[in-house]
């Protein structure tokens, strides 16, 4: 197979990704606090943040920074990919990295909201006994731990004994439990075709976030650093 032959065929499968996940989040229910319990309509900068995670993904980047404006849907649309990766990659071990309990719970209602809004015809369920306050567990294999890190920095334990390929960390600038998480980080894996790693927060000085932000922007090759702006939402 010729290179540019791999090229065609990679970037066949990322457009084919999106037809997917675009069909996948059309049936996507949710609690809108603007116009109630409705369809997962994306926000301009929603689909921003999607084109830009298919962008690197066309380029073989797993890692993604994404510094973000508040209000944005960022984490929403990043909540459906979680649910999607998860389910169209069997035997995932992933982690969903909140900053307070009350977030987390919060995102745990809007994946099972998800889960129940879709059609009998997607395979996605969790399995008996596998949806608790510390994970949920799909019928495919793949797993969704949930980890609070907390805002303070006595919570150092947090995620030490964690191996995940993927993880979705949001609002990594009010992280308290830094040492924990860097852990974490250091034991992603590195091999995995289906890993995938989304930090995505808004920014609040010399932080985890920031150090992460800049590493992204120190290696281009294999991490994306990507901001979204107030701008990129209608509403604003």
């Amino acid at each position: 197979m010729s290179k540019n032959t791999r090229i065609e065929v990679v970037e066949s499968e990322q457009v084919r990704w999106l037809e997917l996940f675009l069909e996948f989040i059309s049936n996507l229910t949710i609690d809108s606090k603007e116009s109630g319990v409705g369809p997962l309509d994306l926000y301009g900068s929603q689909r921003r943040f999607l084109a830009e995670i298919i962008e690197g993904l066309e380029r073989d980047v797993h890692t993604f920074v994404c510094l973000k404006a508040m209000q944005l849907g960022v984490s929403t649309v990043a909540l459906a990919i979680d649910l999607f990766w998860l389910a169209v990659h069997p035997g995932m071990q992933g982690c969903l990295l909140a900053d307070s309990s009350g977030n987390c719970n919060k995102f745990r209602i809007i994946l099972k909201r998800f889960i129940s809004s879709l059609p009998r015809s997607y395979a996605i369920k969790i399995a008996k006994g596998g949806d608790n306050r510390d994970h949920m567990i799909f019928t495919n294999g793949s797993v969704l731990d949930f980890l609070i890190a907390g805002t303070k920095s006595t919570s150092t334990e947090v995620g030490r004994s964690r191996a995940c390929n993927f993880v979705h960390g949001t609002e990594i600038a009010n992280f308290g439990a830094i040492e924990g998480i860097v852990s974490l980080i250091d034991r992603l894996a590195e091999k995995h075709p289906h890993r995938l790693y989304i930090f995505e927060s808004t920014a609040k000085g010399y932080n985890l976030f920031y150090k992460l932000w800049n590493q992204a922007r120190s290696n281009p090759d294999t991490q994306k650093a990507f901001f979204i702006g107030w701008w990129a939402k209608e509403d604003y």
